[in-house]
């Protein structure tokens, strides 16, 4: 339960999705993280480099004519 709202975010998925994207959601909102405020400066500049790498570098030399 998400002492926030008063309510099981996992449960109100579940019921208001459906198919593959209620599968998404659930993996998601169970997905073990790391809750701590510290952050990697190091480790965040290397994962949105490799996120560039393979989502927005590969469109970069397509030429529109």
């Amino acid at each position: 339960m998400y002492a926030e709202f008063g309510r099981n975010l996992e449960k109100d998925i579940v019921s208001e999705t459906s198919g593959h994207f209620r599968r998404l959601l659930v993996s998601v909102c169970n997905a073990g993280r790391d809750e701590s405020t510290s952050i990697d400066t190091a480790k965040a500049e290397k994962d949105a480099n490799d996120i560039y790498a393979v989502l927005v570098q590969p469109f970069c030399s397509l030429h529109f004519y």
